[in-house]
């Protein structure tokens, strides 16, 4: 008996209006109808019902257009059952072996000392990944030391410099300095002492989507931009995200790798850590839930345990229109707010500007 089975790193992903199927081996992923979603969740790895002769014979038009697109893609393979025990699944199980997933500082003189500090006490213990947004007025040979400081002999740790484009010539010179490849330098047209992080060059208009196993397993379990992350702000003050508006300590005051850690186990600043997309209203609804990384903060939890973001996404999952395509629509004209469950979709309200919106683009 055949059956139908997804490949492992084929990952479903349904939304309310579409669903996406996310080829996370090629990092890219393709939108589908939900129809087929059913079709692929009563099939996949399933031996009560011969796939081929029973959906074949039904639907066989049908069948034929999205089937051959699902092989001719490498997302899908036939197997007999009996076979299928020799395709083990994937764990989506996450781990993280650090207190930290990355360390974002922005660094400028009122907080360098303190900045080349924490490194020189090592705590690189806690991460292997740094992220510095240098301001322009930090000289070249400071920033020169603070790399060497942390590029020291016992931790291999990867980091990322954004700098001014007039500091090009030195940054080549700082990556011909560190060897092995851990570093590596983004050049900014942003003055960046005057809030790079507010810019769009770092918030952005648009979410950020990745298709990768670690993000879709963080996904699962984890809120993957907040997740095991730390910002250090240009006065020494820690926070979770540059977004955060909540100041957990500040640098002058940490004396060890414990203090700091300390704060970072604390229930406060891991308060969005846990929040997962299935768990923020809207977001649920979405398609491109499961490889995406959204900064926007949770700022409301209603009754049924739901939380509601600041900011509206520029991603519309009701109608599948971005706010640079025609035919968008705020989700406000798809639904209402409940203080109980958050947003409500109002399913026909949804049904009449779909038709509305794709019948006019076709």
């Amino acid at each position: 008996m055949q059956t139908l089975t997804l490949f492992e790193d084929v990952k479903l992903s349904k939304g309310y209006t579409r669903s996406a199927l996310i080829d996370i081996g090629r990092n890219t992923f393709y939108f589908i109808p939900n129809g087929l979603v059913k079709i692929i969740d009563r099939y996949n790895r399933k031996d009560n019902i011969d796939f081929l002769d029973n959906y074949k014979k039904k639907y066989i038009e049908e069948f034929k257009e999205w089937y051959d697109f699902l092989v001719s893609k490498d997302l899908v393979f036939e197997v007999t059952y009996s076979q299928i025990e020799y395709f083990e699944q994937l764990s989506n199980s996450f781990d993280y072996p650090f207190d930290i997933q990355n360390i974002t500082i922005l660094l400028n003189n009122k907080n360098k000392e303190y900045i080349k500090k924490i490194f020189d006490e090592k705590f690189h213990a806690i991460t292997r990944n740094v992220g510095i947004v240098v301001a322009d007025e930090v000289s070249l040979d400071f920033l020169g030391s603070l790399i060497k400081t942390i590029h020291n002999e016992d931790f291999l740790v990867a980091v990322q410099l954004i700098v001014k484009e007039e500091m090009m010539s030195y940054g080549k010179i700082l990556l011909e300095a560190i060897p092995n490849g851990f570093m590596n330098i983004r050049y900014s047209s942003i003055p960046i002492e005057k809030g790079y992080f507010e810019t769009s060059a770092y918030k952005g208009q648009w979410v950020k989507l990745s298709p990768n196993m670690l993000l879709y397993n963080e996904i699962q379990h984890y809120h993957p931009y907040f997740n095991k992350k730390l910002f250090i702000g240009g006065e020494g003050e820690i926070k979770c995200a540059p977004e955060s508006e909540e100041i957990h300590g500040f640098l002058k005051d940490i004396r060890t790798v414990e203090q700091l850690r300390n704060i970072i186990s604390s229930n406060s600043f891991q308060r969005y850590w846990n929040i997962t997309k299935n768990k923020i209203c809207i977001c649920k609804d979405c398609e491109m839930r499961n490889m995406c990384v959204d900064n926007r903060i949770p700022i409301m939890q209603y009754a049924n345990g739901d939380w509601q973001c600041k900011g509206n996404c520029n991603y519309n999952p009701y109608v599948a229109k971005w706010a640079d395509e025609d035919g968008y629509v705020p989700v406000e004209e798809c639904g209402t707010y409940s203080k109980e469950t958050g947003f409500v979709p109002d399913k026909k309200k949804i049904t009449a500007l779909n038709k509305q919106i794709w019948d006019e683009d076709e």
